[in-house]
């Protein structure tokens, strides 16, 4: 089609595991289906010989990890969740989580622009811990929309310290960050509560409390 694409192949030792074959199928096909600015497109997927392999547009910026020092500042990090949050409201109101949101699979366009790339590629209950994994995800309970929340509350703070947080751990995002307002760590700690009742309960409640923390406040009107 005389176009630059990219092209993700399962090494053929992975390729004969059938769990991850069918995840790698799965990703490809759900990804395929959407139609979002901010999600990468998927133009072809197959196998050939041991080769399993998926075909998608090329992210010329790069993945959103090898840009951090771009995204701390607090104008642009905020820009980008706010996308972020846009495509994960298109991705849950078609009854799907992502459930693999991590700094790796946050593709940028030439002008940063993100795109979420590798659906439903969450690793199993029981394998190593990944800072993005929500506990839920982490003990192999139930998944729904707000695991995907916990994650966007992680790479937040990936963005703004230049690093995710240990797994598990309750971050203190102004112990890194001591110039960032209390309110934007409040939201932060918010979408990464252990329990998921306590979180936001979607991707647009988390985008609204954040751009809220940056607000200016609102100044009482002058005397007469």
């Amino acid at each position: 089609m005389n176009r630059y694409v990219a092209i993700i192949a399962l090494k053929p030792h992975a390729a004969r595991d059938a769990v991850r074959a069918q995840h790698f199928r799965q990703s490809a096909e759900l990804t395929a289906q959407m139609q979002h600015p901010n999600i990468l497109p998927v133009y072809d997927f197959g196998q050939t010989e041991s080769t399993m392999y998926r075909v998608s547009a090329l992210a010329e910026g790069g993945t959103l990890r090898e840009d951090l020092a771009w995204f701390q500042d607090t104008g642009q990090a905020i820009e980008l969740m706010k996308q972020l949050a846009a495509a994960l409201e298109y991705i849950h109101a078609r009854g799907y989580v992502h459930g693999n949101l991590k700094s790796t699979n946050v593709l940028l366009d030439a002008q940063r622009r993100p795109l979420i790339s590798d659906f439903g590629l969450a690793q199993p209950a029981g394998g190593v811990p990944s800072p993005y994994m929500s506990p839920e995800q982490v003990q192999g309970g139930a998944v729904d929309r707000r695991a995907d929340v916990y994650a966007q509350g992680v790479l937040l703070y990936e963005m703004l310290v230049g690093a995710a947080p240990a797994p598990g751990v309750v971050v203190s995002l102004r112990g890194r960050r001591p110039d960032l307002p209390e309110a934007i760590e409040r939201v932060v700690l918010k979408s990464m509560a252990q329990n998921p009742d306590q979180r936001f309960q979607s991707a647009a409640e988390f985008q609204a409390a954040l751009e809220r923390a940056v607000a200016p406040p609102i100044q009482p009107p002058a005397p007469a």
